[in-house]
C-alpha cells in the first residue's frame, strides 16, 4: 500500500505548520499551498488523497478550489477550515459539498478523528473520476 497523501492550503503557515504536524503521526505525507491557485495546481499534478482547505484565501478560494476538485474528480475528499461564523450560509449555496468541515479554532483531536476516518474509507472509482 502507496502512502496516504494530505494537500493543505492555508495562507495562515501556523495552520498548515499544525495539520502537517498531524499528518506526520499518522505517517502522511504532506504537501502545502499558500492558496487556492497554488493548491488546485498541486492538486491537479498529485492527485492527493484528502484536500483540507480554507475557505477565505488569496487568489481563489476554497468553495472555488472544492468545485474544481469535484469536477476533476467527484469522489476527491475534501475538508474545508474557515475562521468566520457565517460558513453555513455559504456551504448551502453550494452544489459541492466537503466531506467534513471545521471552524477556527478547532480541534485537533476532531479533525485527526475526521483524516484518520477519511483516509482508511476504501478509494472509489478514482480512475473512473479522472
Amino acid at each position: 500500500m502507496s502512502k496516504k497523501t494530505i494537500l493543505i492550503v492555508d495562507d495562515e503557515k501556523i495552520i498548515r505548520d499544525m495539520i502537517r504536524k498531524v499528518n506526520d503521526f499518522y505517517g502522511v505525507e504532506t504537501l502545502e499551498a499558500e492558496d487556492g491557485e497554488v493548491g488546485w495546481s498541486v492538486f491537479q499534478e498529485h492527485s492527493p488523497d484528502l484536500t483540507i482547505s480554507d475557505i477565505y484565501m488569496p487568489n481563489m478560494n476554497g468553495l472555488m478550489l472544492l468545485r474544481n476538485i469535484r469536477r476533476k474528480n467527484p469522489y476527491a475528499k475534501v475538508i474545508l477550515i474557515t475562521g468566520y461564523g457565517h460558513y453555513k450560509q455559504l456551504l448551502d449555496d453550494q452544489k459541492s459539498r466537503p466531506d467534513g468541515f471545521f471552524e477556527k479554532p478547532f480541534s485537533v483531536a476532531d479533525l485527526s478523528k475526521k483524516i484518520e476516518k477519511l483516509l482508511k474509507e476504501p478509494d472509489s472509482n478514482t480512475e473512473q473520476a479522472m
